[in-house]
């Protein structure tokens, strides 16, 4: 007789819904009855039916095994959620006589089962919470049940979590004489739900076709990643929907438009089963490539990965002016005393002839060499005792060069102080739309980052980023790797999906397009840049750290950093120069007469909700 799954609409058959409606157990049976029901549907010859059936066998059984994998990868999940609803009690036969009490651990909490005197069952169930227990909650009357619930406002689960001792007890009826009357172990066993969890935002994503016929895909992502049960790893799993869109992308892409390397390997390809492997969120899952990762390493030759970070982008680096060069080497001196006297000498480009929108490059250096001159003669030196000072103290007295560094660009600031990114805010709410079968989700807020350099007008646009930490922990401080290799790149390129659709994903734009980012922890300074050279596949490159020394003989290695900001600001002013000009014919351009070849790039993999979130929602 066919599983009541499938007595449903074909379109809506998929494994890990069966896999969850299956009451069969373990895991195997109820994948061996997924692939027998779907045999006998095929063989039924039913066409809309046994259509649907062959594709989802094709799905489980062939390369790649998408439907093989998610099974696999639902399993795992599941046993790392536990649920104190819909609970069974496992057969058992013998005499249950005296006082039996049953005591084990759920999720991280404690359940104790036992009779009472007046031989009824009576467990209490209770969740453990970092902060308190929640008090005792007598069950209805009609229960012989009491439960602790973790959230008192959460009625519809305490409810379903209360049951009788009658329909607990149901398979106790036959009751051996043989079993010892001093104690005897009741178990529990608790069926694993799926989790509800859904992100508040939808993606679309839009890849290119050789008609240019856009193939949309749009979903609202579920996020079905748990939090690890080991205190110390707060890190969420890469869950099956997430596999699946990461799948759904990948697919998307041609051959023919994959950045092919010249040992005839596709770096897409590459990436996507390093994904695989992945069972936490990585630059991979969004095709962002960091070629210093070294579980990138791990699917590359270092002959490859050369070739990725030596291949040219289409546009030329800037140049920053040699006047300017010289200017700003004339500061590298051995002494404070030395450095004021360059500043304070006269110079033909700040003179009383100043032009703000000529000459500012050169403000910008004297501003900047001024305020950490005045730091080094302080006393102390508060870039001695860097770990002590709080991170807003940096921004205001250390990097205040970046904040100035645009005054110059007309209706561009360099915003600060944790605001919302606009392209990450874009792409959340990419695919919202009006009520229909469900309500309007809400708007979501983009990722707050430390900076942006933002110009405003009618329509505001992000054109780099940056993080900021109080101290430097090291190259491999946790913090630093967390938003240098994870949190930053995944902003760069939203700024950069948000700045390709501006140009209409135009071939010989989109190449030229690159995003600054940047790492200020303490007073040390790591530029980062973000490009997209060939196919689908984002690079993200980092430079060596910049410090700025405590040390005024190190003065001539400070300006190093200086030089790195204003060479960010050039190719940030290359790229705007390329999203906002346009050099087609308007009458061809408005009759659709002309269409640039066009290379569409995927967006980033939705961001996972924190630890604190996902708790909240399964409670």
């Amino acid at each position: 007789m066919t599983h009541k799954y499938f007595r449903r609409d074909p379109e809506k058959w998929g494994i890990v819904d069966f896999l969850k409606e299956c009451t069969e157990e373990p895991f195997e049976r109820k994948t061996d009855k997924y692939v027998k029901e779907l045999e006998a549907i095929v063989r039924c010859g039913q066409k809309g039916r046994s259509k649907k059936a062959q594709e989802l066998l094709d799905r489980y059984r062939m390369e790649p095994k998408l439907d093989y994998d998610r099974a696999r990868k639902w399993n795992r999940e599941r046993s790392r959620q536990v649920h104190i609803y819909q609970p069974t009690i496992n057969e058992f036969s013998g005499n249950l006589n005296g006082n039996v009490t049953t005591t084990g651990t759920v999720n991280g909490g404690t359940f104790v089962t036992g009779f009472s005197k007046e031989t009824r069952c009576s467990p209490i169930v209770s969740e453990r919470s970092d902060e308190q227990t929640m008090p005792s909650e007598a069950a209805p009357s009609d229960s012989s049940f009491e439960y602790i619930p973790s959230d008192e406002s959460d009625q519809v689960r305490r409810e379903s979590t209360i049951f009788t001792y009658a329909e607990s007890m149901t398979k106790a009826d036959n009751i051996d004489a043989a079993t010892s009357t001093s104690g005897a172990t009741s178990k529990r066993s608790f069926e694993l739900m799926d989790s509800d969890l859904k992100e508040e935002d939808t993606l679309s994503i839009i890849f290119n076709s050789s008609i240019d016929e856009e193939i949309k895909i749009s979903e609202e992502t579920s996020v079905t990643s748990a939090a690890s049960s080991s205190d110390n790893d707060n890190e969420l799993t890469f869950g099956v929907d997430d596999m699946e869109l990461f799948t759904k992308r990948y697919l998307a892409m041609k051959d023919d438009k994959k950045w092919k390397l010249s040992t005839g390997r596709y770096v897409e390809d590459i990436l996507y089963n390093l994904g695989k492997k992945c069972n936490y969120h990585n630059l991979i899952h969004s095709f962002i490539i960091d070629p210093e990762d070294k579980f990138v390493h791990s699917g590359f030759t270092m002959e490859e990965l050369q070739e990725i970070c030596e291949t040219k982008s289409m546009q030329e680096p800037p140049q920053i002016d040699d006047d300017l060069l010289q200017y700003i080497d004339s500061f590298a001196k051995d002494s404070t005393k030395d450095i004021r006297k360059a500043l304070y000498s006269p110079h033909p480009r700040l003179c009383e002839n100043y032009n703000p929108l000529v000459d500012f490059a050169y403000e910008h250096v004297r501003t900047t060499v001024s305020d950490w001159v005045r730091l080094l003669e302080m006393e102390p030196n508060p870039l001695t005792i860097t770990q002590d000072l709080p991170e807003s103290w940096f921004r205001i007295n250390v990097w205040r060069t970046l904040d100035i560094a645009f005054s110059d660009i007309p209706f561009t600031f360099f915003v600060g102080g944790e605001k919302a990114g606009l392209a990450t805010r874009e792409r959340k709410n990419r695919s919202r739309t009006l009520s229909n079968i469900g309500p309007m989700q809400r708007k979501a807020v983009g990722r707050k980052g430390d900076g942006y350099v933002r110009s405003i007008g009618s329509r505001s646009i992000d054109w780099a980023a940056s993080e900021a930490g109080s101290k430097w922990e090291g190259d491999r401080g946790t913090k630093l790797i967390k938003e240098c290799d994870l949190i930053l790149p995944k902003v760069l390129k939203d700024i950069f999906i948000n700045l390709a659709r501006k140009t209409n994903f135009e071939e010989d734009k989109v190449r030229k397009i690159n995003i600054p980012g940047f790492i200020h922890a303490g007073a040390v300074l790591v530029k980062t840049n973000l490009d997209c050279p060939k196919g689908y596949t984002c690079r993200y490159m980092k430079e060596d750290p910049l410090e700025i020394y405590a040390d005024v003989t190190q003065f001539n290695r400070t300006l190093d950093a200086l030089v790195s900001i204003i060479y960010a600001k050039y190719v940030i002013l290359q790229t705007m120069k390329i999203v906002n000009e346009d050099k087609s014919e308007n009458l061809k351009r408005w009759k659709n007469l002309r269409k640039a070849e066009r290379t569409e790039v995927s967006d980033c993999h939705p961001t996972p909700k924190k630890r604190r979130v996902v708790d909240l929602n399964q409670k």
